[in-house]
């Protein structure tokens, strides 16, 4: 297991993170504070356990959410826009547009291979969980933070809405399904709240789980091995106990710690036995964890 810290300022949160062949790329945003105007999301490249280069987005953006596209790094991400009821600096994120550009790496350095092009004209729109393919098309998870809503595009337009109060959805495929858990956001609920598809159209009624969510960002990943989740298994909003699980259905049959004290906005990448995940630490940096997919699965 190999651990890096990354920051770029005060405050670093929000990352999303990909296995690249000699390393990891991992975007995330960081400024004074949060959504204050110096805010940027920054995009880094560590080869071998070096930081070796990291490229500055722009002021007032965030939420990265970056995925590997053949020789692509591509990168979702958000805009303030500042054209709503503002009566707190954190409604600046109800008022967002989005965002999609792609980056290279060309030896050390990373480089822009397109210019940022507005991604859909629907407003209120964030991105937090990586895409997924089913039945050959790409599904992309976003949420309404205004109206504290799941939404799916894909990369023609939009696909679908779906849930109340809830926000930042993590999809996966399984037994010919598609299956959404989400952050209960401004809601009593406590524990997370699944859908289901056959197509990312209608996600039926909502069932709850016996995955704790207290306010907290979820992250479900597929891969060779099978399916891990990375979740807070904690019983108040403090986001304690960061801890990766084999999912089973909507079952966690074996977990381990990432972080007992905290961690938050997981972020996770896999490819063959190598698995990276990201998190927000305590301290506002950006950990991330290099380790075998193998040993998330016990093998």
């Amino acid at each position: 297991m190999r651990i890096t810290t990354l920051t770029s300022n005060d405050f670093n949160h929000c990352s999303s993170v990909s296995v690249v062949s000699d390393g990891f790329v991992v975007a995330y945003y960081a400024g004074e504070s949060e959504c204050h105007h110096t805010q940027s999301v920054f995009l880094s490249y560590v080869k071998n356990g070096e930081l070796v280069d990291t490229i500055k987005i722009g002021d007032n953006t965030g939420n990265p959410v970056i995925w590997i596209e053949q020789d692509s790094i591509v990168m979702l991400y958000s805009k303030f826009e500042n054209d709503g009821s503002i009566r707190e600096v954190s409604d600046r994120w109800k008022y967002c547009s989005l965002w999609i550009q792609r980056y290279g790496i060309i030896g050390r350095k990373l480089y822009w291979r397109s210019i940022a092009t507005k991604f859909t004209t629907q407003k209120h729109l964030l991105g937090r969980c990586t895409p997924i393919y089913h039945d050959g098309r790409m599904l992309i998870p976003l949420y309404d933070e205004l109206h504290r809503k799941c939404v799916i595009y894909g990369m023609d337009g939009h696909i679908s809405t779906y849930g109340a109060d809830m926000i930042q959805p993590t999809i996966w495929s399984s037994l010919g399904f598609l299956n959404s858990l989400s952050r209960n956001f401004h809601s009593q609920i406590t524990v997370a709240r699944h859908n289901r598809s056959l197509d990312g159209f209608d996600w039926g009624d909502e069932e709850y789980t016996n995955i704790p969510n207290i306010n907290s960002s979820l992250l479900v990943n597929t891969c060779d091995a099978g399916t891990y989740i990375i979740y807070n298994q904690s019983l108040d909003s403090y986001r304690r106990n960061l801890r990766v699980g084999v999912l089973e259905g909507l079952n966690i049959v074996r977990s381990t710690p990432l972080n007992i004290h905290y961690g938050s906005y997981p972020s996770a990448s896999s490819q063959g036995n190598r698995t990276v995940i990201s998190y927000t630490s305590r301290d506002h940096t950006i950990t991330v964890v290099e380790c075998t997919t193998n040993s998330i699965f016990g093998q």
